[in-house]
């Protein structure tokens, strides 16, 4: 209904003879060099999570196939499923603990969050932004701090929490309460040992944010590039706003890929710079597609390539590797 309405709206204010016009526009060769750099900041993001899931054993190439296929299905289906599928496939394919996997994706949002934040304020500094846009910025820095506070609570107090997950679950039976339990636990542990306590989580938590930055700054880069292939300027300050609004509108409900909740929140991100309303959506609506086509394209090479190698969980095979 979200992006039914976003849809709706787009469609009675846009005059699309001017949109298509800007479209044939755009210069083909430099949003060519866009996909390049989308597919650079899935690398970093692979690097990151790499680090979020402790174990140093798991090769980055089934990480970042493992991400990738996460990825994709966010793109294909709503609420975010990927997320839920990269959990099984950690557990299937590296053998690792549901509870840390679903802890290194709640800290990877949680940094995502942080990051893209920091670059809109960046921003923020530099330029006069809209009400709407400051009201978005702050109510995710309420969301980013209220994840931060409970997960730190949760992994202080790990052993409390578990039991307590426990026995709010014996409804669902004995066994499924210790195994709630059991991924609560896993959960906590997992984020315990990403606090900031000696010189290795210190270098892992600067690592996991240092990814972070490099990877969004490549994502604000591939948008940057594409409004310079529809010669829209201020290119620097424009494209990382409008990488950090649309990125963080992501988190809303909505369709497959975030269609409709994304192209007015990009209109809504070049507004300062009082882009005429089918410029914006034309260069919107042409990011968009980019990444998505990426994420749906590398996510079927992962498909492809982890079906070859899916056959013995990488933790399982470590031992005779090494051998």
């Amino acid at each position: 209904m979200v992006s039914a309405g976003c849809l709706a709206v787009l469609a009675a204010l846009a005059e699309w003879q001017t949109f298509v016009a800007n479209l044939a526009s755009a210069s083909v060769a430099t949003l060519a060099i866009a996909p390049l750099f989308v597919m650079v900041t899935y690398v970093f993001f692979a690097l990151r999570w790499r680090l979020l899931l402790v174990e140093p054993r798991n090769p980055l190439l089934r990480v970042l196939a493992i991400l990738l296929v996460g990825y994709g299905a966010n793109a294909i289906f709503p609420m975010r499923a990927g997320d839920a599928l990269r959990v099984v496939l950690v557990h299937k394919l590296l053998g690792g603990a549901m509870g840390r996997a679903v802890s290194s994706i709640v800290v990877e949002r949680v940094t995502d969050l942080l990051t893209l934040l920091l670059m809109g304020v960046a921003v923020a500094f530099a330029v006069r932004l809209p009400d709407a846009i400051v009201g978005i910025l702050r109510a995710c820095a309420a969301i980013a701090l209220l994840l931060i506070v409970s997960m730190v609570l949760v992994a202080v107090y790990r052993v409390e929490a578990s039991r307590l997950a426990g026995e709010l679950s014996r409804k669902l039976g004995i066994r499924a309460a210790d195994a709630v339990a059991q991924h609560v636990r896993h959960f906590a542990d997992a984020v315990h040992s990403l606090l900031p306590r000696d010189a290795e989580t210190l270098r892992r938590l600067a690592g996991v944010f240092g990814f972070s930055v490099l990877g969004w700054g490549s994502f604000a880069a591939a948008i940057i590039v594409c409004l310079e292939a529809f010669r829209i300027t201020p290119l620097f300050t424009s494209g990382v706003l409008l990488a950090v609004i649309t990125n963080l509108g992501s988190a809303i409900p909505a369709s497959p890929g975030s269609v409709g909740v994304y192209e007015v929140l990009g209109v809504l991100a070049l507004s300062p710079w009082s882009v005429p309303f089918e410029l914006a959506l034309s260069v919107v609506t042409t990011s968009h597609a980019i990444a998505m086509a990426v994420q749906l394209g590398l996510a079927l090479l992962a498909m492809l390539m982890l079906q070859r190698t899916a056959a013995v969980p990488w933790s399982a095979r470590t031992g005779k590797l090494n051998g």
